[in-house]
């Protein structure tokens, strides 16, 4: 015999739109606040997560409906190397030259192999990538020549640019809270310690608000603690840029020449 679970002890049911603008105005209007909406599963597709699946997904379309599962890319070499590997047999290559993430849309393709970034295309067509289906990781790097003549002027520009990049690339991931809260120093340390946060103007002065430099990720979770300080007046920003004396891609950069 099972029992009841308490009232207190049910889960919050938020129900919202499940398709068109109205649904996607609500996923927008939450992740604005930091919550983000999860799929239980597209909106159609195959059950499928990994390579595996795939070959079982293929086999059971050539064994079916007497056609092989329809591959569409620009990848070509890499795509049937790729599978080879993997020991994908059943499929036929559709070759594309447009825009290869709305082939199962147009029901020219069951799968696609393409590049992304974050993914959002993707997702804004109801595909997903496999667990073990990324075929290449690839990034952009800015390199410079060691065997240039780097003069002063050289030195310089290349001193500007790097701290601009690096500034914009921590702004990236730094959160600055602001909050009224008095603390002692050891309070502080913990705080700090506990969100991997920075005091980047150091202890505030009587009667001065708290500001705190913190990871993204961590925001929320430092707002809460604030909050149970019995913090006030607790503001969020995302700095544009933020410029620390040290500069590790200057520094790389200075080693080398």
């Amino acid at each position: 015999m099972t029992q009841a679970p308490q009232a207190n002890d049910a889960p919050l049911v938020l129900a919202v739109p499940s398709k068109g603008r109205l649904q996607e105005n609500a996923t927008a209007f939450f992740g604005r606040a930091g919550l983000k909406f999860v799929k239980a599963s597209g909106e159609r597709g195959y059950d499928v997560r990994s390579m595996a699946d795939l070959e079982d997904v293929a086999s059971t379309m050539r064994a079916r409906h007497g056609r092989k599962l329809r591959v569409a890319t620009k990848y070509v070499n890499l795509t049937r190397r790729f599978f080879a590997e993997h020991g994908l047999a059943d499929y036929r290559i559709v070759e594309s030259l447009g825009a290869t993430e709305g082939a199962p849309a147009a029901g020219t393709a069951e799968i696609v192999v393409d590049i992304t970034t974050t993914g959002a295309t993707l997702a804004a067509n109801a595909l997903k990538v496999l667990d073990d289906g990324v075929m290449l990781a690839s990034e952009a790097n800015l390199v410079a020549s060691t065997r240039a003549p780097w003069g002063d002027r050289a030195r310089a520009a290349a001193r500007t640019i790097l701290s601009r990049i690096a500034a914009e690339e921590e702004a990236r991931t730094v959160r600055e809270i602001r909050a009224r809260l008095d603390l002692d120093a050891s309070a502080l340390a913990a705080l700090t310690e506990r969100f991997g946060a920075r005091l980047p103007f150091g202890a505030p002065a009587a009667g001065a608000p708290l500001t705190l430099h913190c990871p993204d990720k961590a925001v929320f979770a430092l707002v809460e603690e604030l909050d149970r300080k019995g913090a006030d007046d607790i503001t969020v920003t995302a700095p544009t840029y933020v410029f620390r004396r040290a500069n590790r891609l200057l520094e790389r950069l200075d080693a080398r020449i």
